[in-house]
């Protein structure tokens, strides 16, 4: 049987079982790197459907079409608030609100009558003080420099609340909030009230002012937006992350304990301190009807 010829895959040649490799037939390699292939598509293969390389185009082309989306977002809305503080007047009506509840919470330190005309109290419905109903929204019946100075820093820390919802909702709904808010400070003092002058004909006079509630109302409605959800709150200066729901409970007992001490002293005392929590009131009810849709 003769030998069976063997062609080599690095030159092409055709030898015999002896000379077959390389190195006994003086082989030159010419064919021995893979060709590069040809930039014509082979027929029937359509290299633009691999699906391998289509989904990481696809997931590419997706990934600069969402950061050209965010980029252009982040421009219009930079462009949209410096035009607003662009526009914006440097007086507004959160601080005309703040200078407000200041001078007529320092005329009430001036004097006792001045609390008594300025502020909500048993003069407002028995001797028809009826201007105590216009006024007593704007004080805070400190009594002293020192519950002025209360009220002054507790303003200064939420300052940036009342422009936050003065720049989100308008100058007119901040009003809005703030009135409603006295108004059921008020009309939780008036129930408050009524009873202990039933029982109690020669009750001492105890002035109130709103403010207070006002403020409260204000700064529950910005939380009641995400009872769930951590927010930042300054004390002291200092950055304090809770829970809306937690804040909120931190108000209410703002108002609740010293309520609570009062009653050791004088029952009817709690009439003083308990119509804050109308603002808390008031500032739900509207969060309710206007934004009712929210879940």
């Amino acid at each position: 049987m003769g030998y069976l010829p063997f062609k080599c895959k690095y030159c092409g040649g055709t030898f015999c079982k002896d000379h077959r490799l390389p190195e006994n037939h003086d082989c030159t390699f010419e064919i021995k790197h893979t060709p590069i292939p040809s930039p014509i598509k082979e027929k029937g293969r359509d290299y633009s459907k691999d699906p391998i390389k289509n989904s990481h185009s696809n997931e590419e082309k997706k990934m600069q079409k969402f950061l050209r989306k965010e980029k252009k977002q982040k421009k219009r809305a930079s462009k949209i608030y410096d035009r607003h503080i662009k526009e914006s007047p440097t007086t507004t009506i959160s601080t005309y609100l703040i200078i407000t509840i200041l001078v007529f919470s320092i005329a009430t330190i001036i004097s006792e009558s001045s609390n008594q005309a300025l502020a909500l109290s048993s003069l407002s419905f028995l001797n028809f003080y009826i201007w105590t109903f216009f006024s007593a929204p704007f004080v805070y019946s400190t009594g002293s420099f020192f519950g002025l100075f209360i009220l002054f820093f507790f303003i200064l820390i939420f300052y940036n609340t009342v422009r936050i919802i003065e720049m989100r909702f308008g100058g007119k709904f901040l009003l809005q909030l703030y009135l409603i808010s006295t108004f059921f400070s008020g009309l939780l003092y008036f129930l408050l009230w009524f009873p202990f002058h039933l029982s109690i004909p020669d009750l001492d006079i105890i002035p109130v002012g709103l403010a207070f509630g006002g403020i409260l109302g204000i700064i529950s409605f910005l939380i009641f937006f995400s009872m769930n959800t951590e927010m930042t709150m300054l004390v002291m200066f200092i950055p304090v992350r809770m829970k809306g729901r937690i804040m909120l409970l931190l108000l209410v007992l703002l108002v609740l304990l010293p309520a609570l001490f009062a009653v050791f002293v004088q029952p009817y005392l709690i009439i003083a301190y308990l119509p804050d929590l109308g603002g808390l009131i008031g500032s739900y009810l509207l969060f309710k009807y206007k934004f009712r849709k929210i879940r």
